[in-house]
């Protein structure tokens, strides 16, 4: 059995009034704090984003203590008048989502914004 990694999460430039905050790692029992001072830090800002868009394509594994967060993070963003959105989550955060009920609960993007951007205007490149 191979060590969780531990877990990141880097704030990234958005469409205005967006705020994309990537995952990397394992969001689990001993990296879940990281996971909600990132999230509060974001959305208890003097300005809270119009939208906050929390990327998943990098997040190996996620449990129950860190779907708590991300479900935290969900209702501190409905108090702060943002919206919450995860994207691009993997299987197994997919899985999680489906098993809990949740999936009815977050928005689901298939890429963050700012990457289906970027591809975009990769394509528009001949």
């Amino acid at each position: 059995m191979t060590a969780q990694q531990a877990l990141t999460v880097s704030r990234r430039a958005g469409p205005p009034g967006t705020v994309v905050l990537a995952l990397s790692g394992s969001a689990d029992m001993e990296t879940a704090p990281v996971l909600a001072r990132a999230l509060e830090e974001n959305l208890r800002a003097a300005s809270a984003p119009e939208v906050l868009v929390v990327d998943c394509a990098g997040l190996e594994f996620c449990d129950s203590t860190g779907l708590n967060e991300l479900l935290t993070g969900r209702l501190a963003a409905v108090e702060a008048g943002s919206a919450f959105c995860l994207s691009a989550p993997t299987p197994q955060a997919l899985r999680l989502l489906r098993i809990t009920g949740t999936d009815a609960v977050f928005d689901v993007l298939p890429a963050a914004p700012v990457l289906r951007a970027a591809r975009a205007r990769g394509r528009g490149r001949n």
